[in-house]
């Protein structure tokens, strides 16, 4: 059968010539804009444990070196198979008929296609001529093609040399290469295309440029500005420059947290170029250092900033920017705990006093405001900073300067969502609280399902998948992530004689949740009622653990367990699992909520509800254990103190 044979129930071609040709010019719009150069973009939520790139196997082609053939099969002269094909091209290969039309004198088609494909450059017309060169009585043999669009990712090394004759006249780029260079050893990919760049001639609107990890890069490499005229997108990995305008509306860079960029006064300047237009902003450096940023940054437009970064630079950029009240944050510092750790362990044995079993994080957070560097990032600093996006300055000032009343979006806070995950290094034998955690997210909302909105699978009722909550509540996260990528080096920092590290941490984040640090003058999120615990999250088996979440909320009522696996009573698991929730996580937190361990009595006395979530959420057995546990806490003795029924049901 040809593809012509099947026409009669082509609907499409039923259409005149004219609509088909505006479906194709339309779709080519949509998939340059919501595919190509989405603005909805995040950096790399799974880190490499190691932190290193990988060791890669000698390859045949010298020009893919340093890539693994997953990411790059072969030579891109070779083949074009892995480069994504725009909508008119898929339809241009689906029968002659469509061909034909496509093919017309219309060229408006493939201006908006990549010019990669020899067949789709000669449709979009081309023109041939040279210009004066940087040198005296130079000139250059350039060629211009009608379409202004460039889609080379992955790519081999060899497109650089192919891409000098109109590089100039490219409006939209996305390049993903190698960091190696055959043609030109001693000149990497980053360094050509900083040579490439000509400010005066640059017709750049879109640029997502991609430097493949290497072990040959070299480490710490100071970011470069590359300016342009009319460039409003530009998502920068791991290359050593990104570019700015004044007319810049979306800027990302993201580097390996193993290279360690360094940001200086180009990064200022040119953020101070793009400051007046700017609306999107991701910095994913989590090896990053800034130096520089003594002048305040107006951000007067930006509605979203992400910052991974050690948290003395994430600190010390944050004091620099001047934003709206209203804007989405998501602030991720790298936290130094285990470093901080040793070094008060350390002193404490050297004076001849005991070491201590517990992690002094007031120790730890009081050395680092005091250290000198004008760069203090205790951890209350962070969830302040969220609370009040606009007096960041004064948050991260010796001593801090903070408004004297909660702001709005303070008090509208009643909800959070927490994830703490595993130092990789955990062993299935070991304890899951004997060494720092991974990471800690804390998740901000106004009730509970703006969390379990999230994740769908775990919302049953039909008002949970209406969207986003009708308020204009912004949208902020806190991310405590340890900054020890390197296995051996976890190994190393590794301190027996700190009992729970992990419960220490997480009790220090929520007693700061929580404004019980005097000192600080942060006054927490004191309206917090409900808790979520997310699917991916480690959930504690024993009721310590549980302590060290739910203890400092006083006005806890409402409690969400979520899992991406229900455990049947009879499976086993290992208490180092994360993404699980098995009775004995259930059993553990009765214990903790019916052992009276203060003078305040029974821990979390205004709980109410207790909701279990999964994807399993109506296997066999959910609600009988629901059931279970809901006899198992209500103790009479709990229930005369406080007055209240704990009820527990599966969402």
């Amino acid at each position: 059968m040809t593809p012509d044979s099947t026409n009669e129930n082509f609907r499409l071609l039923d259409l005149p010539v004219e609509l088909i040709v505006e479906i194709a010019v339309w779709a080519q719009f949509l998939w340059l804009h919501s595919c190509m150069f989405s603005r909805e973009l995040g950096g790399p939520v799974k880190r490499l444990l190691s932190g290193e790139p990988p060791a890669i196997p000698s390859r045949a082609e010298p020009c893919c070196r340093g890539v693994p053939a997953s990411t790059l099969p072969g030579c891109t002269r070779v083949g074009l198979n892995d480069i994504p094909k725009s909508p008119a091209h898929c339809m241009s290969s689906t029968c002659r008929r469509l061909r034909d039309i496509l093919y017309g004198p219309d060229t408006r088609i493939w201006q908006l296609d990549n010019i990669l494909f020899k067949f789709i450059a000669e449709r979009s017309g081309r023109i041939r001529y040279s210009r004066v060169g940087r040198g005296e009585n130079t000139r250059l043999r350039e060629v211009e093609y009608r379409s202004k669009l460039l889609i080379a990712s992955p790519a081999c090394a060899c497109i650089l040399s192919h891409i000098q004759p109109f590089f100039h006249t490219l409006v939209e780029l996305k390049l993903a290469v190698p960091w190696y260079r055959p043609a030109a050893p001693a000149t990497s990919s980053e360094q050509f295309l900083m040579r490439l760049h000509d400010e005066d001639s640059s017709a750049l609107r879109s640029v997502d440029l991609e430097i493949y990890e290497c072990r040959d890069a070299p480490r710490q490499p100071m970011i470069r500005l590359l300016s342009c005229h009319q460039l409003e997108f530009c998502n920068i990995t791991n290359a050593a420059h990104f570019y700015a305008s004044p007319h810049l509306t979306f800027l990302r860079i993201y580097f390996p947290i193993s290279r360690g960029p360094r940001f200086g006064e180009e990064f200022w300047a040119g953020l101070g170029t793009c400051a007046p237009s700017l609306q999107h902003l991701e910095l994913d450096v989590a090896g990053g250092h800034f130096t520089g940023g003594e002048t305040f940054v107006d951000l007067r437009r930006l509605a979203y900033l992400k910052v991974v970064a050690p948290s003395r630079d994430c600190a010390w950029l944050l004091q620099a920017l001047q934003m709206q009240p209203d804007v989405d944050m998501h602030l991720e510092p790298v936290v130094d705990w285990r470093f901080g750790a040793a070094a008060q362990v350390a002193q404490v044995v050297h004076v001849g006093q005991s070491a201590p079993v517990q992690v002094p994080f007031a120790a730890i957070e009081t050395a680092g405001d005091l250290a000198g560097d004008l760069r203090p990032h205790s951890v209350w600093r962070f969830l302040c900073a969220v609370a009040v996006p606009d007096h960041t300055a004064g948050v991260f000032h010796v001593p801090a300067l903070l408004p004297s009343e909660p702001s709005d979006w303070q008090r509208a806070v009643k909800s959070i969502g927490l994830d703490v995950r595993l130092d990789p290094s955990t062993a299935t034998w070991e304890r899951a609280c004997a060494r720092f955690p991974e990471l800690i997210a804390v998740h901000f909302g106004t009730t509970a399902l703006d969390h379990i909105r999230l994740f769908p699978c775990l919302a049953t009722d039909a008002s949970l998948h209406a969207g986003p909550a009708a308020t204009q509540h912004a949208d902020r996260s806190v991310i405590f992530r340890d900054g020890i990528w390197r296995a051996d080096a976890r190994e190393t920092l590794y301190e027996p004689r700190l009992a729970a590290p992990l419960h220490d941490a997480m009790s220090h984040i929520t007693r700061a949740l929580a404004g019980e640090n005097a000192d600080a003058g942060f006054t927490g999120f004191h309206n917090v009622l409900a808790v979520v615990l997310l699917p991916l999250s480690w959930k504690p088996a024993y009721s310590l653990g549980w302590a060290s979440v739910l203890e400092h909320l006083v006005k806890l009522e409402h409690l969400v367990l979520t899992c991406n696996h229900l455990c049947q009573p009879d499976e086993a698991f290992s208490e180092t699992a994360e993404g699980l929730l098995a009775p004995a996580h259930l059993a553990a937190l009765a214990v903790f909520l019916n052992d009276v361990r203060s003078r305040a009595g029974y821990p979390c006395r205004r709980l109410r509800l207790v909701q279990l979530g999964s994807p399993q959420q109506f296997a066999s057995g959910a609600y009988d254990l629901a059931t279970t546990w809901e006899e198992q806490v209500n103790t009479p003795a709990r229930i005369k103190a406080t007055g209240v029924r704990i009820a527990c049901t599966v969402l």
